[in-house]
């Protein structure tokens, strides 16, 4: 005999898997291995903050349709009908798509995506947010802040950390600022380099992430609902450091953003 427990995953809004094309309308360069694209799809493609796309690696790039490559959307949804899709790719060396990507400047190029996909998401509560996040993992909270702000629920204490190596890898804090200005409670950003060369001009936190989240969350670090993307070795370290820290499993979210350095099939 067999007794199987299943822990069924929270409701999130739920969007018909579309495949569409889509042409590059802008691309630039957001630091020297993140780039910012725009793709203007010929669908529309419905979809809700925190979710990714596959794009399929084009035949430039050595692609025969079938492989692909998933990327967060990197803003909420403009309407209900979206065309107009943004996401922040990191180069991975080595990588088939983003080598191709990064070669050149690709505007006008087209391009197959299929999605959407994921539940990442902000989930309703009242306690209050931290939000970390890694490399290209940016994106999905950006979005799903924005999406907040849009749905009136950005009255919670928030707290974002963004984990970089050096000060050339800090971006997007246009972005931060106007949900910042947006945000209705209490609001704070910090950005915590760990190999920033000693003696450069960075005021701010030095190390790893995990070494200044008890100091950041304070006393209320358990009452946090936690949304984390960005490479798993980040992810994972500051799990753990949130659960040390009293936070409850269910009350931590996560996208780890995996490429061909920790996945044999991605090449």
């Amino acid at each position: 005999d067999v007794v199987v427990e299943v822990t069924l995953r929270e409701q999130t809004a739920a969007h018909p898997v579309t495949e569409t094309r889509g042409r590059i309308t802008s691309s630039r360069a957001l630091t020297h291995d993140i780039l910012h694209i725009s793709i203007e799809t010929e669908q529309a493609l419905p979809h809700s903050a925190g979710q990714y796309v596959d794009i399929a690696l084009p035949a430039a790039a050595g692609g025969t349709g079938k492989e692909v490559r998933s990327y967060s959307f990197a803003r909420a949804p403009a309407g209900a009908t979206p065309t107009l899709l943004d996401f922040c790719i990191r180069r991975v060396p080595g990588g088939a798509f983003t080598e191709w990507l990064f070669a050149q400047d690709r505007t006008g190029e087209t391009l197959n995506l299929i999605g959407p996909h994921g539940s990442f998401a902000l989930r309703p509560d009242a306690g209050p947010i931290v939000c970390i996040a890694g490399g290209s993992g940016l994106a999905p909270i950006q979005a799903i802040l924005e999406q907040a702000i849009r749905d009136k629920q950005a009255m919670r204490p928030l707290v974002i950390v963004m984990g970089a190596r050096t000060q050339a890898d800090v971006y997007g804090l246009d972005a931060i600022d106007q949900i910042r200005r947006a945000w209705g409670g209490r609001f704070h950003f910090e950005a915590i380099l760990s190999a920033e060369p000693e003696g450069s001009s960075w005021q701010g936190k030095r190390g790893l992430v995990t070494e200044h989240l008890p100091a950041l969350l304070g006393e209320r670090m358990a009452e946090h609902s936690a949304s984390l993307c960005g490479p798993p070795a980040m992810i994972d370290a500051c799990v753990n450091a949130l659960q040390n820290g009293g936070v409850a499993a269910t009350r931590i979210h996560f996208d780890k953003f995996l490429d061909r350095s920790n996945t044999p099939a991605l090449r």
